[in-house]
């Protein structure tokens, strides 16, 4: 059986009926459940809901703080941001439905503290709010018209033009969707289920694992099916969990006691009665993690493992073929393995440390080797080649100097250092001359070390150009074999960054700045203004005509007209830097402001410059770029912008 609507909805929790609620006027819904509507990861939760509510002390930039850090930084900003600012006028149409939050004697909003939350802002229903919205969801979703609900049906499968014979893969632009095919369970028959906008909201995937809190219902049918239709898939690393379980072997799902428990400080008793709690209060957090594993890269060109050959190519008037490419068919894969150890310490409820050390491994690196041009013509073929070894550590820091009432001082700061070593070549070879300026792959070296001549400077008696042997020798001869690894490396092994955020009221200013230290770059553009007459054709630097070797007795770093520039330690520049990446002033407009306007939830004025200053000795533009060797790169721009988001 073939059902047209103009949206199909699969998902029955607080997602799936908002959404055919919001969209039921504009046509025909379908509501999809696998089971009846109660059966849903909404009426399960027990605690609340989060959102700015009380001005007079929370604000939307704390509550995004707070959202970032329970997501270890990892998750999307922009959406986090969105979620938090459209709240309030989320919670105003959950009341439209029907949903009643709990009031105190005042009539405002009865706000609770869970954990991870730094404000009372939990909106609740007694202790089982998650039922109440479902319940009221569900009322409003039958009394409307033109929602059809079709419970104890199995979503199998999404349509898309794969189901009219076009291929379909994960590049395909505009995978169009026209539906789904649908399961009953009674009658073994699956019915197709045509729409012009189709909705997953099927939830997550706790119910995969043995001790959950999650209901039986979310065993990720929804992700599957979208996968399987080569639709996109991310953030899979964030799955629900409640910490506050009752456990118990064979229980499916877990007893949840309320997350309320942990905002309003449950307490905690050993075997006989005895608090315990209190001797850890400054410890608000300490986690050790470890992780170990390999994984795969395979990143060359596409093609480039086989041997290939070509024709259409003419020889004394006849037709013929030739090799096109060398290939190499024994390419494997190139292997990293990773090896974590970390700490995670929270203090005082304000101070957040993270740190952690690294080993990574790569092996069979792919990388061009030469071989014989009489082998083919070729120069050079793909092989899994040598071993690499990065080993550092990376730590951060996120506290509150302050927090009152109205007023929070935040800094962050991290830094990392990394040590990188070359371990094995191709062949048993020791040292790779690679085909860029002033590079050398050396196994006991970074991959990244420079490799040069070393400028000893100038003769003041008659100013040539001195060098240093390999040996440590001064000479006026340049030669190929006094080229050493210099010790100085294009990738900085340290790098970090810092900021803080001031927010007093509605007002917020952030900065934050980034750092490279014992970070080196190839300076080509002096090389070409300082040639002394070699390249005169391009602009020449002010510094020839000043500080140029002149007469005996002088004391300069250049030497005489005529004695060209060579591709040595004089234009190597120490690239470390401080940048002011990012200032931003922001004032978001009083909710009793808005109120009166009766159809503006949220309003921020903001303004926000970017790469303001920039603190370094190097001489060129910029000393952020991605190469062993600067030339002729523009540098990163200023950019100001100013802007008002609002929220209806």
């Amino acid at each position: 059986m073939v059902r047209k609507f103009d949206f199909l909805v699969i998902g029955s929790g607080i997602a799936g009926m908002s959404f055919a609620l919001k969209v039921a006027h504009k046509g025909k819904v379908a509501l999809i459940c696998k089971s009846g509507l109660e059966e849903a990861n909404t009426y399960f939760a027990q605690g609340g809901v989060a959102s700015v509510t009380n001005l007079l002390v929370d604000n939307f930039d704390k509550h995004i703080e707070d959202t970032m850090n329970a997501g270890d930084w990892i998750s999307d900003r922009a959406a986090v941001e969105k979620v938090v600012r459209e709240a309030p006028a989320q919670i105003e149409e959950l009341i439209k439905w029907g949903v009643d939050f709990d009031k105190n004697e005042k009539g405002e909003f009865d706000l609770h503290r869970e954990g991870g939350h730094s404000e009372f802002r939990i909106l609740h229903h007694k202790d089982n709010t998650g039922a109440e919205i479902q319940d009221s969801l569900i009322k409003a979703v039958q009394r409307h018209p033109n929602i059809t609900v079709i419970e104890n049906q199995f979503a199998i499968e999404i349509l898309t033009q794969h189901h009219l014979g076009v291929t379909v893969t994960r590049q395909t632009p505009d995978i169009k969707c026209y539906g789904a095919y649908i399961l009953d369970p009674k009658t073994g028959k699956v019915d197709t289920y045509l729409a012009k906008v189709t909705l997953m909201a099927t939830g997550g995937v706790g119910a995969v694992y043995k001790t959950t809190t999650n209901p039986l219902v979310a065993t990720g049918d929804g992700i599957a099916m979208v996968y399987r239709a080569k639709g996109t898939v991310k953030d899979m690393e964030f799955v629900q969990f409640h910490p506050t379980a009752l456990y118990h072997p064979g229980d499916r799902p877990s007893f949840l006691i309320t997350e309320a428990m942990r905002g309003y400080g449950g307490v905690l008793r050993t075997m006989d009665g005895k608090e315990f709690m209190q001797k850890y209060d400054w410890l608000t957090n300490a986690q050790v993690t470890f992780s170990t594993g390999t994984s795969g890269n395979s990143t060359i060109p596409n093609y480039d493992h086989l041997a290939l050959v070509s024709g259409g190519l003419d020889y004394m008037g006849e037709a013929g073929i030739a090799p096109s490419q060398r290939g190499n068919e024994k390419l494997g894969w190139e292997q990293l393995w990773t090896t974590n150890i970390g700490l995670h310490l929270g203090l005082f409820s304000r101070i957040n440390f993270d740190v952690e050390f690294y080993n990574k491994r790569t092996s069979n690196m792919l990388m061009e080797v030469p071989v014989s041009y009489s082998d083919g013509g070729y120069s050079s073929r793909w092989d899994n080649v040598g071993v690499m070894v990065n080993r550092g550590v990376e730590m951060s820091l996120n506290t509150d100097i302050i927090r009152t009432k109205d007023f929070t001082w935040n800094i962050n700061a991290n830094v990392s250092y990394n040590k990188n070593e070359l371990k094995e070549l191709y062949n048993g070879a020791d040292e790779y001359i690679v085909g860029t300026t002033a590079s050398k792959l050396t196994v006991g070296h970074s991959v990244s070390e420079f490799y040069m001549n070393r400028y000893a400077g100038v003769n003041p008696a008659n100013g040539d150009a001195l060098w240093y042997t390999k040996d440590g020798e001064v000479t006026t001869e340049l030669r190929e074999a006094d080229k050493v690894m210099t010790g100085k490396s294009y990738i900085a092994p340290w790098q970090g960054g810092f900021g803080t955020t001031l927010t007093w009221k509605g007002w917020s200013l952030n900065t934050q700045f980034s750092w490279m230290a014992d970070r080196w770059l190839y300076n080509n553009d002096r090389y070409m203004e300082e040639s002394n007459g070699q390249f005169s054709m391009y602009n020449q630097s002010k510094r020839l005509l000043y500080d140029r070797w002149k007469k005996p007795g002088d004391i300069t770093d250049i030497p005489r007209h005529g004695v060209y520039a060579q591709h040595d330690t004089r234009f190597l520049e120490d690239a470390s830097f401080l940048r002011l990446k990012n200032l931003m002033l922001s004032y978001t407009l009083p909710q009793n402001w808005l109120k009166k306007t009766k159809f503006i939830s949220s309003a921020r004025l903001y303004g926000q410059a970017q790469n303001l200053l920039t603190f370094t000795k190097f001489t060129g533009l910029d000393p952020e770029t991605n190469s062993n060797m600067y030339q002729a790169a523009y540098p990163m721009s200023r950019q100001f912008s100013f802007g008002l988001d609002i929220t209806f």
